[in-house]
């Protein structure tokens, strides 16, 4: 196969042949042709799964929680699988919506969207939460009540 000289026409890179694999990227890459320029014929991996995803939380738990349990909703704006981790733990596949159960504490949540062609979110979606599982204290203080007389 020829490659396609992307200085005889913009055509020539919108039009390379399937099957849309990471390696006719790789060439079409090697003869000039912009990520966004390429679309395959069969269907294949094209620009837009080269594009990153943007990733997006749409709904987080409060900033200061008295529950251990947390709930996530996210999404992206393109096709995407995601990769979520809780604080120091590994990011694992996950989807939306994603819950953890943790203890008292600050905690971390990251989301990850990957796109088809497993190009990652450079700008992971991030929250910060705070757990607070302490009781308050509701013990009343007796003591003796001072009397107090006034003098003139």
């Amino acid at each position: 196969m020829t490659p396609p000289n992307p200085a005889s026409s913009a055509r020539s890179c919108r039009r390379l042949p399937g099957p849309g694999s990471l390696a006719l990227l790789a060439l079409a890459a090697l003869t000039g042709c912009a990520g966004e320029d390429i679309v395959f014929l069969d269907g294949g991996v094209d620009a837009a799964d080269l594009t990153p995803p943007e990733t997006t939380l749409t709904a987080t738990p409060p900033a200061l929680g008295n529950v251990a349990e947390a709930r996530f909703e996210f999404t992206s704006d393109r096709a995407a699988t995601f990769q979520c981790k809780v604080d120091d733990g590994a990011a694992l596949p996950c989807t939306s919506p994603f819950t953890t159960s943790v203890g008292e504490g600050s905690h971390r949540f990251e989301v990850v969207g990957v796109s088809i062609a497993g190009v990652p979110d450079a700008t992971p979606a991030t929250f910060t939460w705070d757990v607070d599982l302490t009781p308050p204290d509701t013990t009343t203080a007796r003591g003796r009540r001072r009397s107090t007389t006034a003098s003139t």
